[in-house]
């Protein structure tokens, strides 16, 4: 089963509430206060529209807790059969910088499927496709900068990557984070 399967089989009202439950101001987090509500509805009538394109990467969603307030927090990740090097765990992907197309031509995992409903499996997929802007122009964008930030580092000389970055421990000190539990 596809996304554009339960995109066709999903009700836009039920799909609001699952965006509302899970990104609504008193989850604060993952409130994004710029993006009006009903930009997301328009994200989702425009879905209908498009061409779907086959790609071959399921979609997981998976609870996921943090050390810091043990609350769990849906996450949506892409799988394609590749074992970790150290593991015999699956290796996640990232799938914001994919085109909607090609969201809509991913397999849903059987597990996903048989334990999410269906109209929260779209509004976790519809909020994971406009992470980084509610157009693709936008996201393409976003994505064009990453990588062209990404070029100029690696071509930096060793003491210009330093000037330029973080280290992790410079971070901590800087926030004043608590070292990682192992």
């Amino acid at each position: 089963m596809k996304l554009i399967d339960l995109l066709k089989d999903s009700d836009w009202e039920e799909v609001k509430k699952n965006l509302l439950k899970y990104y609504s101001s008193e989850n604060a987090e993952f409130v994004i206060t710029e993006r009006p509500r009903d930009e997301y509805e328009k994200v989702y009538n425009h879905l209908f529209t498009l061409d779907v394109e086959y790609y071959p990467m399921q979609i997981e969603i998976d609870n996921k807790t943090y050390d810091d307030d043990n609350e769990l927090y849906p996450e949506v990740y892409g799988t394609n059969g590749t074992l970790c090097e150290d593991s015999t765990y699956l290796q996640r992907f990232d799938l914001s910088a994919n085109t909607w197309s090609t969201w809509l031509g991913m397999d849903i995992s059987t597990v996903t499927a048989n334990t999410v409903d269906l109209n929260e499996i779209v509004a976790l997929c519809l909020y994971e496709m406009t992470f980084n802007g509610m157009d693709e122009e936008t996201i393409q964008n976003f994505w064009n900068c990453i990588e062209k930030e990404s070029i100029e580092l690696q071509n930096m000389t060793p003491e210009e990557r330093k000037k330029h970055t973080y280290t992790i421990e410079d971070l901590r000190k800087e926030f004043e984070l608590d070292e990682p539990k192992e």
